[in-house]
């Protein structure tokens, strides 16, 4: 499973750009961690699936950490 660590500051933006309101939204889990940051888990992404999704959140101002396996 992919994940990444999303700032606070960009969840809400992180959740427009993945979710309902996008035209092909994607499948993400999203938990709150202690440090200031939102997990963001894709179950369905394979690795090729995981870099577009780093590609479009990048090409909408989101900071993405951590990105892992």
């Amino acid at each position: 499973m992919y994940a990444l660590g999303i700032p606070k500051m960009h969840y809400r933006r992180t959740t427009q750009v993945l979710g309902p309101e996008s035209a092909d939204p994607i499948s993400y889990e999203a938990h709150k961690q202690d440090d200031g940051f939102y997990l963001f888990s894709f179950p369905e992404a394979d690795e090729y699936d995981f870099k577009d999704i780093i590609h479009l959140l990048k090409s909408n101002g989101i900071t993405t950490i951590g990105a892992d396996e």
